[in-house]
C-alpha cells in the first residue's frame, strides 16, 4: 500500500520510532513504545484511533473486510472485548 510519507525514502526515513510492533517466532508479540514521544494520556487515545483507522483503511485495500467501516467496526468490538476480558497477560515494563 502507497503511503503519501513513505518512510523507505531517505527523507522519510524512521530514525526514532513512537511504536514498534513485531511478531516473535514464538506467536508472542514485541511493542516498543517510546514514552518521550507521546506528551499524554490523551494523545496514545488519538495514537489507538489514527491506528485503528489504518488497519481498517489496510483490511479493505487488500480485500480482507467489505469496507473501511466494516473493518473498523469489528476492530473497535474486539478491542472492547479483549480490554473487557483480556485473552493473555502482558508482560515485560518500561526500560529506559
Amino acid at each position: 500500500m502507497h503511503e503519501e510519507n513513505d518512510p523507505t525514502q531517505s527523507e522519510n526515513r524512521i530514525e526514532n520510532p513512537l511504536l514498534l510492533v513485531a511478531q516473535l517466532p514464538d506467536g508472542g508479540v514485541f511493542v516498543h513504545i517510546d514514552p518521550e514521544q507521546i506528551d499524554s494520556v490523551a494523545s496514545a487515545g488519538v495514537l489507538l484511533a489514527d491506528l485503528a483507522h489504518h488497519l481498517a483503511r489496510m483490511f479493505a485495500s487488500v480485500h480482507k473486510s467489505e469496507s473501511e467501516e466494516s473493518a473498523l467496526g469489528e476492530i473497535l468490538e474486539i478491542f472492547q472485548m479483549e480490554l473487557d476480558s483480556p485473552t493473555d497477560t502482558i508482560t515485560g515494563g518500561l526500560h529506559q
